[in-house]
């Protein structure tokens, strides 16, 4: 039996024996007292332990702790304390992370890496612009519409690297170029179609750009431009409606306002390094090893 019922039982049996009680069994009127008493008592005893144990049970079941079931809460044990959602507490609220628009890619543009100009339709100059710590310049010119070439790189100055080239005619051209062993930037000049060169420090200064770079130009995938005249033409790799090379007139370098679009040169269909020259209508594109020639401002190539 359980032991806290025995501990009941032993209680009521102590609290109701009256006191002074003796059983004596010598008389026939004292036993038929004794036993219906004991008849009373035993059923006392009984119902008070019952008692006695069911508020026991109780009291243990209350103590206990309960078995956490697959679908009850976490018991959760001291340490940092977390905010729940619905708390009514002061503490700031949580903000929702706001939805964030992702920058539109850079527009993938050409690396200026070659240069070229017209003297004539059908008279050019070309370089590549080289570099201080890589290889020096080479320069070329061509008096048959590029069907070959001629080297007219000097060895004196040494032309390290070029940063823009002016063609006034067939015999002056003007750079704006690093050279020596210093890398010492001044314009450089011939006279002579090439034959010479000559450093004018002094007119360093003075000198005028005209070829920008690509990096200024606001029009994606922008691989070649040049003076026109009147602004500007460029080639752009990536036009949804040209297979090769869009190319398109600008009013000016530093802004999209105005852009046209002119032709597309189907035949170069590859980001590669590429340089446009353009003298009147007449345009030359020079890609890879090939000069693709253009009378009419662009729209049509040969």
């Amino acid at each position: 039996m359980n032991p806290p019922i025995l501990s009941a039982i032993a209680v009521a049996e102590r609290y109701l024996q009256p006191e002074g009680y003796y059983y004596v069994p010598a008389s026939p009127f004292g036993r038929s007292l004794t036993m219906a008493t004991r008849r009373r008592r035993t059923w006392a005893i009984i119902g008070i332990a019952a008692f006695v144990a069911l508020d026991v049970a109780l009291i243990a079941f209350a103590l206990t702790p309960p078995t956490p079931s697959a679908t009850s809460l976490p018991l959760y044990t001291a340490g940092p304390t977390t905010q729940s959602p619905n708390s009514s507490a002061s503490a700031a609220p949580i903000a929702s992370p706001s939805p964030t628009t992702s920058a539109p890619p850079s527009a993938t543009v050409g690396a200026n890496s070659r240069i070229m100009g017209l003297a004539s339709p059908t008279e050019a100059y070309r370089a590549t612009l080289g570099s201080c710590s890589g290889s020096d310049s080479i320069i070329e010119t061509s008096s048959d519409s590029g069907a070959s070439w001629q080297s007219v790189t000097p060895s004196e100055p040494e032309i390290r690297e070029i940063e823009d080239l002016v063609v006034v005619d067939d015999s002056q051209v003007e750079l704006l170029a690093e050279y020596g062993a210093a890398c010492t930037t001044s314009a450089i000049t011939t006279y002579t179609g090439g034959e010479y060169w000559e450093a004018y420090p002094d007119r360093t200064a003075s000198f005028q750009p005209t070829q920008p770079a690509l990096s200024s130009v606001p029009v994606p995938g922008v691989f070649a431009i040049t003076p026109d005249g009147s602004g500007f033409t460029i080639a752009v790799f990536g036009d949804p409606s040209c297979s090769g090379l869009s190319i398109r007139t600008l009013p000016s370098a530093t802004s999209a306002v105005g852009e046209s679009v002119v032709g597309c040169l189907a035949g170069v269909t590859s980001p590669a390094p590429i340089a446009l020259a353009q003298t009147g209508a007449t345009v030359w594109l020079w890609a890879g090893d090939r000069i693709y020639i253009s009378p009419d401002g662009g729209a049509t190539w040969k």
